[in-house]
């Protein structure tokens, strides 16, 4: 697996806290909110990583409707 682009100052190498400081950054808070559900989940059941994008944006989209 590739080493990621870029990484957030202060994230300690944890994706999901990384993930996490990209949407406060980006101001997106309901995909902030799924990712401490949604990651564990979508290790667990190994899904596709394009699987997880598209959760996090659907949920994403469900709340600006």
């Amino acid at each position: 697996m590739a080493a990621p682009l870029r990484t957030v100052a202060g994230s300690g190498g944890d994706p999901l806290a990384e993930a996490i400081e990209l949407t406060k950054r980006l101001k997106l808070p309901y995909i902030r909110r799924s990712l401490t559900d949604l990651i564990p989940t979508a290790k667990a059941q190994r899904w596709d990583p394009a699987e997880v994008v598209r959760v996090l944006l659907a949920e994403a989209l469900a709340h600006i409707r």
